[in-house]
């Protein structure tokens, strides 16, 4: 964005400033919302966190999209696959449930309206509609499913600001995800820019004129790697500098420092959110020693899987007897029965 310098002048001259490039990012600011609203012109609630959002996140942050196929994976370990739900079905449902807080079920009944099994519906198109027992699939050309009531079965986490949706429980975590992936980004522009972009060119021209300054515009905006850094280019005449022309390199050496710093900071942020000892995180502590494995896998289970367990159970109440939910009990020996 081009700022104003103001510097008194002897002469009728005018300081230029202008600079160009501005990096963007993957994923936006989805914590535009916490609450959820009523859309009259559709006939449901929105989601409190924008849903494309959440699951764009993943992308945006290895560690983030690790843990949560980690978990998932730990989960579905121990699910017992029935007649109506395999083990394809469960995973899906465990992945919605780690990633959005929640997840769906479609009822599936035969031609003479006898229930047969249920389906998976992504979570990620998945609306609460205003009129109770019913909920609608969003699809990807903006048109909607609308399902009969009592059709769909609706499993959420609990969440403090509002009952219609779940929420993810690496909520706080957001900034952190996204603090890793502009660390990358920054990085990959870097790299890929070849540093002939990033810089701060500053002049004292009193007499260079408006063609000069429009040339030099033009040829800065046309050299490689505009998007990548923001480059400046200022003109202050009479300046008390020294030098004529200086070239300032912005985010040379010691960013690399700075960038790394960031990249841990988020790892350890992201592991905190999902509650993953860095063991299990397939990567290396600073010291080197991440801890035992073994402790951390049954330590991990007791605390974090085995609670998920119960919470996916509760639809079992809606759902016959041979399609219950059950899952093999891990041998942790954490805690006594």
């Amino acid at each position: 964005m081009t700022q104003a310098i103001n510097q008194e002048a002897n002469q009728n001259t005018k300081p230029i400033l202008f600079s160009f490039g501005d990096p963007e990012s993957v994923v936006g600011n989805a914590l535009d919302e916490l609450g959820s609203f009523e859309d009259d012109s559709q006939g449901f609630y929105e989601p409190p966190i924008e849903k494309e959002g959440i699951a764009k996140l993943l992308r945006a942050n290895g560690t983030h999209e690790s843990m949560a196929n980690l978990k998932t994976n730990l989960i579905a370990r121990f699910f017992k696959a029935n007649p109506h739900i395999d083990f394809e079905t469960f995973f899906k449902m465990a992945m919605d449930w780690n990633v959005f807080g929640e997840y769906f079920l479609q009822n599936i009944y035969n031609r003479f309206n006898k229930w047969i099994g249920v389906r998976h519906l992504p979570a990620v198109s998945m609306r609460v509609a205003t009129t109770k027992g019913k909920f609608i699939k969003v699809l990807p050309n903006g048109n909607l499913i609308r399902f009969k009531k009592d059709e769909v079965i609706h499993s959420k986490r609990y969440d403090l600001n509002q009952t219609i949706y779940g929420t993810p429980e690496y909520l706080g975590a957001f900034q952190s995800i996204l603090l890793g992936e502009d660390a990358i980004l920054f990085k990959r522009r870097y790299y890929k820019n070849g540093a002939h972009m990033g810089f701060i060119l500053f002049s004292q021209d009193p007499d260079m004129d408006e063609a000069v300054e429009e040339e030099l515009t033009q040829k800065l905006k046309s050299s490689k790697g505009v998007g990548n850094f923001s480059s400046m280019f200022v003109n202050i005449p009479n300046s008390t500098a020294k030098e004529p022309l200086k070239l300032i390199p912005v985010g040379e050496v010691g960013s690399s420092d700075d960038l790394a710093e960031a990249q841990r900071v988020s790892k350890e942020n992201v592991l905190g959110a999902w509650r993953i000892p860095e063991a299990l995180s397939s990567s290396r502590s600073e010291n080197g020693n991440s801890g035992d494995i073994i402790k951390a896998v049954k330590a991990y289970t007791e605390l974090e899987i085995i609670p998920v367990f119960q919470h996916m159970q509760q639809i079992n109440k809606y759902l016959p007897k041979t399609a219950h939910l059950s899952f093999n009990k891990p041998k942790t020996s954490i805690f006594e029965e």
